[in-house]
C-alpha cells in the first residue's frame, strides 16, 4: 500500500438553506494495488463474463480511512460491486466513488483541449516533423491550429509533455473506511466482470473399425481484457445462467494458447467437478496465473475410449412430401451421425459442457479430419449424437410417384419410392426419415416402419454391398 499526499475530491452530504446537496472535500488516500491482495478466486462463464471475489489487506487508522483500490478489471460492472470488512461486512464502508477517466488516447486529446500539444508531421524522407498545435475540437473528429491555420484529421500524431492526474492508468474505486479503532483488516471486493469467459472441446480419435475412440476434453480459458490475474483459484461454471443483459465480448489481439497435456485415463485430471444447484462447477486443482490478452487450454476430463455407433440417415425432404410433385426427384447423400452413451460402462459417466466436439481418422503418419459437431450439456447418464457430415459412398433418390387432392381442405393421398444405393465393400443400414402432417396414416410400405415421434415414421433400409435397396410406402392425410 502507498500513502499519497495527492488530494481526493470525496463526495460527501452537507445541508444547504435545508437541501440536502453533495459537496466535494479534498482528502489524502491510500492506494491499495495488486501488492496487497492476500487472496483471488474467478468464477468464469462460458457467456463472456466472470465473477471476481477478491481479498486486500488494508491498515486503518482510527476515524476515517479513505483508499484507492487500484488494478482492478477495466470492465467491471459497478452495479454489482459489494465490499466486505472482515467480520463487520459492509458497516464502516461509506459512499464508493468509481472514477471514470481512463488514460486512453482520445482522453488524452480532450484533456488537451484548447491547449498547445506537440505534432508530429510525416514527411518522404522518413524524418517526422514537429509543429506545436491547438487543439480545437474533438467534434466528428480532430481539429486543431497550426500556424494560424486550421486543420481537420491532419496526418501524423500527437505527443504530450505529461499525464494530466486526472486520467487513471488502471480502473480503480475510491472507498472511505471509519473505524474505532486502528489496526490491520481484510476487505473483500465482489464484483461481475467482461473479458474472461470459457469454452469446453472435446478432441474423438476413432480407431480404423470407427467402433470406439479415445475421447479428450480441454477448456479453454480466455481474457481479453488487459488485466493479469496473479495466483487465482479458478472455477469454471457450466450451465445456462439467466443474465438481465449480456456480458459484453470484447475484441482483443490474443497471445498464442497455452496448451496443457491430455490427461491419461489412470491420472488425475486437473479439474475437479461438483454439482452446484442446478449447474456444474469445474474448480482448477492448482491456482493459476491468467495474463492479460492470453488463452491457456487445461486438460478437462479423464482421456475415456468410449463405444461409438455409426449411424447413416436420410433426413426428410419437404419439397416433394405435401404438394402435387409426380414424377420430380430429389438426391440425397445420408448424414453420418455417432451414436454415444454418457455413462460409466461406456467409459464416461461424466457431465460434459456444452462445445465443439472434433474427430479424427486416419492410419500411419497422417490423420484426418473427419467431422466436427457442437453438442448441448450432456448429463451424466445421457444418450446424445453427433454429426460428422455426409455419406460420400452411399447415396438416394426420393420421388412422388403419386398424388391425389381430397376435398377443399389440404387432405392427400400420396405416394413415394426411395432408391438407395451402396458403393462400398460392405452392406450398410440407412435410416430413412419422414415428417407428416395433420392426422395421417401410411396405407402401404415395403417394409414396416418405427415412430420416432408422433409426426416422424422411420424405416431402416438395409443396402448390400455394391448394391441397392428401394423403399416404397403411400400416405393418407387430413387437415
Amino acid at each position: 500500500m502507498k500513502t499519497l499526499s495527492k488530494t481526493l475530491r470525496v463526495l460527501t452530504l452537507a445541508s444547504v438553506g435545508g437541501f440536502a446537496v453533495l459537496t466535494a472535500q479534498a482528502q489524502d488516500f491510500t492506494v491499495v494495488g495488486n501488492d496487497a491482495q492476500k487472496d483471488l478466486g474467478l468464477t468464469l462463464y462460458s457467456s463472456g463474463s466472470a465473477v471476481v471475489q477478491e481479498t486486500r489487506g488494508l491498515t486503518l487508522e482510527a476515524g476515517r480511512n479513505t483508499f484507492s483500490l487500484i488494478d482492478l478489471s477495466e470492465q467491471m460492472s459497478n452495479n454489482t460491486l459489494t465490499l466486505s470488512l472482515g467480520e463487520n461486512g459492509s458497516a464502516g464502508i461509506g459512499a464508493v466513488v468509481f472514477p471514470q477517466k481512463m488514460l486512453t488516447a482520445n482522453a488524452l486529446l480532450a484533456a488537451h483541449l484548447g491547449q498547445e500539444i506537440t505534432w508530429l508531421f510525416p514527411s518522404r524522407a522518413g524524418v517526422e516533423n514537429r509543429r506545436q498545435a491547438r487543439v480545437v475540437s474533438l467534434n466528428g473528429g480532430l481539429i486543431l491550429e497550426i500556424d494560424g491555420r486550421v486543420e481537420v484529421n491532419p496526418p501524423g500524431r500527437p505527443v504530450y509533455n505529461a499525464i494530466p492526474s486526472d486520467l487513471a492508468v488502471t480502473r480503480s474505486i475510491e472507498v472511505p473506511v471509519t473505524v474505532a479503532e486502528a489496526g490491520p483488516a481484510d476487505l473483500t471486493m465482489r464484483y461481475l466482470t467482461g473479458g474472461l469467459s470459457w469454452q469446453a472441446d472435446y478432441i474423438g480419435t476413432l480407431n480404423e473399425a470407427e467402433t470406439e475412440m479415445l475421447l479428450q476434453g480441454f477448456a479453454t480459458v480466455t481474457n481479453a481484457s488487459a488485466k493479469t490475474y496473479d495466483n487465482a483459484a479458478v472455477t469454471l461454471l457450466a450451465g445456462d445462467v439467466n443474465r438481465v443483459e449480456p456480458p459484453r465480448r470484447p475484441k482483443a489481439q490474443l497471445r498464442s494458447a497455452v496448451a496443457a497435456m491430455s490427461v491419461a485415463e489412470d491420472a488425475v485430471a486437473p479439474v475437479a467437478q461438483a454439482r452446484i444447484g442446478d449447474f456444474h462447477r469445474y474448480d482448477l486443482r492448482d491456482r493459476s496465473t491468467i495474463e492479460g490478452n492470453t488463452q491457456v487450454r487445461i486438460a478437462l476430463m479423464q482421456d475415456a475410449t468410449v463405444p461409438v455407433t455409426k449411424i447413416y440417415q436420410l433426413p426428410e425432404d419437404f419439397s416433394i412430401s405435401r404438394r402435387p410433385a409426380a414424377g420430380e426427384k430429389v438426391t440425397q447423400n445420408p448424414v453420418i451421425k455417432l451414436s454415444l452413451s454418457n455413462d460409466a460402462d461406456s467409459g464416461l459417466g461424466v457431465p460434459l459442457p456444452a462445445g465443439t466436439m472434433r474427430f479424427f481418422g486416419g492410419t500411419g503418419s497422417t490423420s484426418v479430419l473427419i467431422g466436427e459437431d457442437r453438442i448441448n450439456h450432456v448429463a451424466e447418464g445421457q444418450d446424445f449424437q453427433v454429426t460428422l457430415g455426409r455419406a460420400f459412398d452411399i447415396s438416394a433418390e426420393r420421388k412422388q410417384t403419386a398424388y391425389t387432392r381430397l376435398g377443399n381442405r389440404g387432405d392427400y393421398d400420396a405416394s413415394f419410392e426411395v432408391t438407395l444405393e451402396n458403393s462400398r465393400d460392405e452392406p450398410v443400414t440407412v435410416e430413412v426419415f419422414d415428417s407428416m402432417q395433420g392426422n395421417w396414416q401410411i396405407l402401404e410400405e415395403s417394409q414396416e416402419h418405427e415412430m420416432r415421434n408422433a409426426f416422424s415414421p422411420v424405416w431402416s433400409v438395409e443396402i448390400p454391398a455394391k448394391g441397392k435397396s428401394v423403399l416404397t410406402y403411400r400416405v393418407n392425410a387430413r387437415f
